[in-house]
């Protein structure tokens, strides 16, 4: 059974435990004395040990955006004849293929957020790929503005009284706080709304980095937020669609399937006073070596 920090810690002797500034072990008991359930997480702290490093951390920390496309889903299929009018179609069995191989190939291990489209087979990829990181008390926070772009059926949603049924099992995992009732019709947006839901969707990730960086954690959209373990990078996961990825990210082509890359903020300032968040890649994303699968 996985200890909590203060377990693991009452079980050790004074030697076995690293020195620390005062400072820093005020503020391990003050984060112990309001362990409770914050929008990303289960319990904060994590279950896991927050044991900071014997040495400073030499720079400081950054915020890492890693996106996902989700796996393959019925309105995918060109050989489908419903693959148009279907509803916020599910994945199909190559989709859960896929997600289950994004699941073994996924090679960070230090997610401290999940952010995910609210229709279906978006969470689906979530709580397949991202099951091993889920498990270690994170819980997938379903966010609107992380929805495809258009207005037909496979671009409409489930109503957020359905999704509460249905996740009932996974509650424990999904978050629907940030859902409002009504969020399923998804009205026709014309090409400047498309660039106005980008270009706030990467100021919000930018504020939620900020605010998560704070040592005692901070608030994002309304609601307390933590930075999990204690000196490391803030490393976002978002799980969304193919069309609002490429416009959101200004890339030329569209990510594949369950593709994942990674981004990092580069933030301008205009002679407008209008602050830009440009998410630039990686140079390890960029060297990522990626082959959909098809079959």
């Amino acid at each position: 059974m996985e200890t909590t920090y203060e377990e693991e810690s009452a079980n050790k002797s004074p030697s076995m435990i690293i020195n620390r500034t005062g400072e820093t072990e005020q503020l391990d008991r003050e984060l112990l004395q309001v362990a409770k359930q914050t929008l990303f997480y289960m319990q904060y702290p994590r279950t896991c040990p927050i044991i900071p490093p014997q040495q400073p951390c030499p720079t400081r920390e950054k915020v890492i955006i890693h996106c996902v496309r989700h796996a393959q889903a019925y309105h995918n299929l060109r050989e489908n004849p419903d693959r148009r009018i279907t509803t916020d179609p599910k994945l199909t069995q190559l989709g859960v293929k896929q997600a289950l191989n994004l699941k073994a190939t996924f090679t960070t291990t230090n997610v401290t957020h999940i952010l995910c489209s609210p229709l279906t087979r978006a969470l689906q990829t979530a709580q397949i790929a991202f099951e091993d990181v889920i498990s270690q008390g994170l819980k997938v926070v379903a966010y609107p503005d992380l929805r495809e772009h258009g207005s037909g059926p496979a671009s409409t949603g489930t109503s957020l009284q359905e999704l509460q049924r249905l996740l009932h099992n996974a509650n424990q995992i999904t978050d629907l706080s940030l859902v409002p009732e009504g969020w399923e019709s998804n009205d026709k947006e014309c090409k400047d709304e498309r660039r106005i839901r980008a270009r706030r969707v990467r100021k919000e990730l930018w504020e939620l980095g900020q605010e998560a960086l704070k040592e005692t954690g901070g608030k994002w959209k309304g609601y307390e937020v933590s930075r999990g373990a204690m000196h490391q990078n803030i490393e976002i996961l978002v799980v969304s669609h193919g069309a609002f990825l490429q416009k959101m990210l200004g890339l030329k082509r569209m990510f594949w399937n369950c593709e994942w890359k990674s981004f990092e903020f580069a933030r301008e300032d205009n002679q407008s006073g209008i602050n830009k968040y440009y998410l630039k890649e990686t140079g390890e994303s960029r060297s990522r070596v990626s082959t959909p699968i098809r079959e």
